[in-house]
């Protein structure tokens, strides 16, 4: 009797739990380039840019910033050699990667998206001009938070780094709240004066 339980399982069985096939496979997979926080306001930051956690940042856009990173730090002739391991080199200079990230943030040009489940429409995920931020929360400016149905009360959101040419390019030209207005399913506009701005 033990072993035919064992053997056989229900469908819902199967399906339940943390080590059933939808938790297992969908929802506790683990995603690339992809992190979560808290989000916090700064009346200083534009409407078009997000604050992101600067160890987000490093880990999440490495393999676009890794290269540049052993480009600009390693000798014309190290950097000839094929068999250096970019992650690797950037683990041994951690501190010093993260270091050259905030020395560059104004010429690296990095974009991303953020958004706040559930997603119940298209504007609960946006893209945003990257800027990397000390701390570990996300920023935002407080007139932004309409459309993801948020405040500042501990939020949370999520943040998908762009790393294909195509991609940047599409949000480079037609995508960024500044470019466009974007109005909200009820007819409200997507950016607008908070009460978190008193």
């Amino acid at each position: 009797k033990g072993i035919a339980a064992d053997k056989y399982k229900s469908i819902n069985g199967e399906l339940k739990s943390k080590h059933g096939l939808i938790r297992a496979t969908l929802e506790g997979a683990r995603f690339d380039y992809t992190a979560r926080s808290v989000i916090i306001s700064s009346p200083k930051m534009r409407i078009d840019t997000c604050g992101i956690p600067i160890e987000i940042v490093a880990n999440t856009y490495m393999p676009f910033l890794g290269p540049k990173f052993v480009k600009d730090t390693l000798a014309e002739a190290a950097q000839q050699d094929s068999n250096i391991d970019v992650v690797a080199y950037i683990k041994q200079n951690y501190n010093e990667y993260t270091n050259w990230i905030i020395k560059n943030k104004n010429h690296l040009k990095l974009r991303g998206f953020l958004g706040r489940q559930p997603s119940l429409h298209y504007l609960s995920a946006q893209p945003y001009k990257v800027m990397p931020v000390d701390g570990e929360a996300i920023v935002v400016s407080p007139m932004v938070v309409v459309p993801f149905n948020a405040d500042f009360d501990g939020d949370q959101m999520h943040f998908e780094a762009i790393l294909s040419p195509e991609a940047f390019r599409e949000v480079q030209e037609n995508k960024l709240l500044s470019q466009q207005p974007k109005i909200t399913p009820n007819g409200e506009i997507a950016a607008v004066p908070r009460l978190e701005m008193v």
